[in-house]
């Protein structure tokens, strides 16, 4: 069943984040509900491993892959819009938080030129 898989590709990435088949087993469980209800729980989990595995590659690419089906990043927005919104500043605090941990995570470094390559 779904609800058994995403229990199991959970605990499977909390142990080991750079798990790839994991996480497009979540991937395709997520595109399945029309309402992507999911990737607010998804973005809440990422958090959780970035506090034990901040440098996982394959978790900021799963993030980055979350966001973009997300407002303010699925569709065209102007760069103050998109700066201006919630989950904009949430992503930037999130990598400020890694980046204070680590000032060599070349993930969250990644991840927030990605960010500001969304308002330039």
């Amino acid at each position: 069943s779904r609800k058994a898989l995403l229990e199991s590709t959970r605990v499977i990435l909390l142990i080991n984040p750079d798990n790839h088949t994991a996480w497009n087993v979540r991937r395709r469980i997520i595109m399945q509900d029309e309402s992507l209800a999911g990737l607010e729980y998804e973005l809440k989990m990422l958090a959780l491993i970035f506090t034990k595995h901040p440098k996982s590659g394959a978790a900021w690419a799963h993030r980055r892959w979350a966001l973009s089906l997300l407002d303010p990043f699925k569709e065209w927005c102007d760069a103050s819009c998109i700066y201006k919104h919630k989950r904009f500043q949430d992503e930037l605090k999130l990598c400020a938080q890694n980046s204070a941990m680590n000032k060599n995570n070349y993930y969250s470094w990644t991840h927030r030129i990605w960010l500001l390559e969304k308002i330039s």
